[in-house]
C-alpha cells in the first residue's frame, strides 16, 4: 500500500563521461541498471526513533568503520553527513531498454539508437538522505595479481616508475554490496575471465583526487590480489554477522532451495598472488541437506573451500537469490534476503526479454538449526510479490516486465525500522525505496512443518 511505504526514487548514472546526448534529445543507452543501495552509517540500527531498548542490544555493533569510506566523508561533509546518505551500485551494459522495440517507437519515445552498451563498467553512487544521487565515480580494477582463470585473463602491471600497479575498467556483472570487518566489499560474476559458476568478492578502497584545477572527487578501486572465488550459486548472498553471537565468519548462501550455507575462504587473503587470486574451490557431486561446507587441503596443498551442491535430481523449486547481503534480524536471531521467480521458469530469449521475464519476489528468512548449531535452514517467507511500477498511471496499477532486487538493507531496528530496497527495471534502469518493518515482519510467514521452498509451492487457482 501506498501508506507502508515510501514512493521509488530513481536511481540514474550521469553517462556523459562515455555517451554524449546533449546534441540529440534522446535518452542514455541505459540509465544504469540492477543498483544495490546500502547505508553508509557506522551502525545503521541505531538511526531511527526506535525503543531503547532494541538500541541497547545493538549499540556497540560497528557494521561500517568511518575510515574505510574516509575520502568520501572528508568530500561530503564528515562522518556525521554519512550516518545519513548511501552508497550504491549500478550497472552499465548491454542493457534491454529497446528489446523488440520497432524502429518508428524508438524514434517516437527518443531512446537511443545504439546496438551495444558504448560503455561496460560498474558506478559507485553517493545518495543523499533522500535518495537522490550526488556523486558518482566508476570503480577500477588495480592490476597488482593476475586477474582471472581462463584465456583472456589479466596479468599483474607494475607502473614503470614503480609507484604502484595499472587500473582498468573491467566488467564486473551483477554486482552488489555487503559489508565485512568494517569494510564495503563487492560481489559480481565476470565470465569471461573467471567463468560463469563463479562469484567473486573484493574489498572497495577508496580515495580522495585532487583534479588539476583544485576540484575534489573521490576515487574507487578493486585490488587483483584480493579476488576470493567462491562457487557454485546463483546470485549469492553473503553473511557476515551472526545476529545472535555476533560471529562474523564469513558465509555464503549459495541456494535459497534448498537453503545451502558455505564458509568463505579467506585465510589467504593478505599474501594472496596470481596463482591464488583464483582459488579452486572443489565442488561435491551431491548436496546432502545435513552438510556445510568445509575447509581442505587440495592436491598440491592449498588451502580451499569445499562446498556442498544442490542434490542433483531432487525435486526443488525454480527461486534464486537476487541481493548480495543478508541481513541480520537481531530480535529474532534470522537473517533476511530477497529471492525471485521467473513467469515462467524458461530463461529462453523471448519477444519480452533476451533472458528470464516476469519476475515476482519473496522475502524469506534463514536461522540455526536447533539440532544442528552450525546449520542454517528456512525459516520464514513471505507470499510472490510484485513492486508496483513507477510508470503505471494511478487508476492503473501494474507491475514491469522484468524487476530484480540486487539490493536489501535496514535502517533502524528490525520491529520499527524501515527495509531499504533498490532493484533493476527491464535491464534499463533502477530505482530505490523505503518499506516499514513492520509489514516487512507481517509479510513473513512461519513455515510450518515444510523443510524448504518447493514444500510449500501450490499450484495457484486459475
Amino acid at each position: 500500500k501506498d501508506s507502508d511505504h515510501q514512493a521509488p526514487v530513481k536511481v540514474c548514472v550521469d553517462t556523459s563521461e562515455w555517451e554524449d546526448v546533449s546534441d540529440t534529445a534522446r535518452w542514455p543507452f541505459t540509465d544504469g541498471h540492477n543498483p544495490s543501495v546500502m547505508s553508509l552509517a557506522a551502525n545503521p540500527a541505531l538511526l531511527l526513533k526506535d525503543d531503547e531498548k532494541e538500541k541497547s542490544s545493538v549499540a556497540d555493533r560497528v557494521r561500517l568503520n568511518p575510515e574505510s569510506v574516509a575520502p568520501i566523508a572528508d568530500l561530503y561533509g564528515g562522518q556525521s553527513k554519512l550516518e545519513h546518505m548511501y552508497i550504491g551500485l549500478s550497472v552499465m551494459g548491454n542493457g534491454q531498454c529497446s528489446w523488440k522495440m520497432s524502429a518508428e517507437k524508438i524514434e517516437e519515445y527518443n531512446f537511443s539508437t545504439l546496438k551495444e552498451a558504448p560503455t561496460k563498467r560498474s558506478m559507485i553512487l553517493i545518495l543523499d538522505k533522500s535518495l537522490e544521487k550526488i556523486g558518482q565515480t566508476t570503480i577500477f580494477l588495480e592490476l597488482d595479481a593476475k586477474f582471472g582463470t581462463r584465456r583472456g585473463s589479466l596479468n599483474a602491471k607494475p607502473l614503470s616508475d614503480g609507484s604502484g600497479y595499472e587500473r582498468s575498467i573491467v566488467e564486473l556483472d551483477d554486482i552488489r554490496l555487503f559489508f565485512y570487518k568494517g569494510a564495503i566489499w563487492v560481489l559480481y560474476r565476470n565470465g569471461p575471465k573467471f567463468g560463469y559458476e563463479d562469484q567473486l568478492q573484493n574489498r572497495l578502497h577508496f580515495e580522495s583526487i585532487t583534479q588539476d584545477n583544485g576540484s575534489k572527487s573521490f576515487g574507487a578501486y578493486i585490488k587483483a590480489s584480493e579476488t576470493v572465488k567462491v562457487c557454485c550459486g546463483r546470485n549469492m548472498a553473503l553473511i557476515s554477522e551472526d545476529p545472535i553471537s555476533g560471529d562474523d565468519t564469513l558465509k555464503a548462501l549459495t541456494w535459497v532451495d534448498p537453503v545451502t550455507v558455505a564458509e568463505v575462504d579467506l585465510s589467504m587473503l593478505p599474501a594472496n598472488t596470481a596463482s591464488n587470486t583464483a582459488q579452486k574451490l572443489r565442488r561435491l557431486t551431491e548436496y546432502q541437506s545435513n552438510d556445510q561446507g568445509h575447509m581442505k587441503n587440495d592436491d598440491s596443498g592449498q588451502h580451499v573451500t569445499e562446498q556442498n551442491r544442490r542434490r542433483l535430481g531432487a525435486i526443488k523449486s525454480h527461486i534464486h537469490g537476487t541481493n548480495g547481503y543478508m541481513i541480520p534480524l537481531h530480535s529474532t536471531g534470522e537473517l533476511l534476503g530477497i529471492a525471485h521467480f521467473h513467469r515462467p521458469e524458461k530463461r529462453d530469449t523471448s519477444d519480452y526479454a533476451l533472458h528470464g521475464h516476469h519476475y515476482t519476489h519473496a522475502l524469506f528468512t534463514i536461522g540455526k538449526k536447533e539440532s544442528d548449531s552450525d546449520g542454517y535452514e528456512l525459516k520464514r517467507i513471505s507470499n510472490e510479490f510484485l513492486f508496483r511500477s513507477i510508470f503505471s498511471p494511478t487508476e492503473e496499477i501494474d507491475g514491469d516486465i522484468i524487476q530484480f532486487a540486487s539490493g536489501l538493507d535496514l535502517v533502524g531496528s528490525d520491529k520499527h525500522g524501515k527495509l531499504l530496497i533498490s532493484y533493476g527495471i527491464n535491464d534499463c534502469e533502477g530505482a530505490a525505496f523505503f518499506l516499514d518493518m513492520q509489514v516487512v515482519q507481517d509479510l513473513l510467514l512461519d513455515i510450518g512443518d515444510a523443510n524448504e521452498v518447493v514444500d510449500l509451492m501450490e499450484i495457484a487457482n486459475k
